[in-house]
């Protein structure tokens, strides 16, 4: 199919960092899909990616980052290593070889919260290696700005989407071998994966600069999300006010049960703009699973 392109829209040359990632993988196929930009992909684990130019790029998105890795003493480094260190690299680089925009990944995560409604007076205060890197990522690309380098920060919540790994793949294993799940009632920030390249692609279009955080338009209740989930696999699913009492009773007690079933979401406001969301939750969660 012919790609049509609005006059107004300028083409850019996109360098995706981490192409092997679900995010980055998924970005390049919506760029191809939707748009006329040029896309490229490079890994980091060749050392060969630091005697190759950037200068050819306008925007350099990148999606490298260590996660879903159980944290421990013995790989703490590892952590400020990647999304740190390697973050700050690759910008340096960028910025040294005339990019004007670079895209960071950033995390909800930076918040250390398991529960409440993050404002903009909310400060980040992370309590794990992952969420701590990439805060310290985050100041180290700010020194980075300038008029001619523009740093666009995004602070997601969790992203769902078909073959997607972390906490959204643990629920759907959970929802495949469980005939019961807990009646809740809570409210969540997601974002779908294709929510999410579609807020990219605008970042790209426009420049952006500063901190976003792209969420759809909808919160949704865990309950909710296992229903729908269930429906895209084809499969009855008992909610159970019961088991929801006992849920209840866990998460004073539970670190892992309170990420699942607690209230956890970015205010919302009457000027947020949603124009980005071109899916909605209930119908791209049964479409994950299909």
């Amino acid at each position: 199919m012919t790609k049509t392109v609005p006059p107004e829209t300028v083409m850019s040359n996109i360098l995706i960092t981490g192409i092997s990632s679900y995010i980055g993988r998924s970005f390049a196929e919506y760029l191809r899909a939707h748009t006329a930009h040029t896309v490229e992909g490079i890994s980091l684990r060749d050392p060969a990616w630091r005697d190759r130019s950037f200068a050819c790029y306008d925007t350099v998105f990148h999606a490298v980052g260590l996660t879903h890795v159980r944290e421990t003493p013995q790989n703490a480094p590892a952590y400020f290593e990647i999304n740190r260190d390697l973050t700050l690299e690759v910008a340096r680089k960028a910025k040294a070889d005339g990019v004007r925009q670079f895209i960071y990944m950033s995390s909800m995560s930076v918040y250390g919260l398991d529960e409440g409604v993050i404002t903009p007076a909310t400060r980040p205060a992370p309590i794990s290696n992952y969420g701590r890197s990439k805060l310290e990522a985050e100041t180290g690309l700010r020194r980075l700005e300038d008029e001619h380098f523009k740093v666009c920060i995004l602070r997601p919540p969790m992203v769902y989407g078909k073959g997607c790994k972390g906490n959204y793949h643990t629920m759907v294993s959970l929802v495949e071998k469980t005939p019961v799940f807990p009646q809740m009632h809570n409210s969540r920030s997601v974002l779908s994966i294709e929510n999410l390249c579609a807020f990219l692609t605008i970042a790209v279009d426009r420049e952006l600069d500063g901190l976003y955080f792209p969420q759809n338009r909808e919160r949704v209740c865990t309950t909710d999300m296992a229903r729908w989930i269930a429906e895209g696999l084809g499969k009855k699913l008992l909610i159970s006010r019961a088991a929801g009492a006992f849920t209840h009773l866990l998460l004073p007690l539970s670190r892992t049960a309170r990420k699942a079933f607690c209230s956890l979401s970015y205010e919302e406001t009457e000027t947020m703009d949603y124009s980005y969301c071109i899916a909605n939750s209930r119908d791209s969660i049964v479409r994950s699973v299909r």
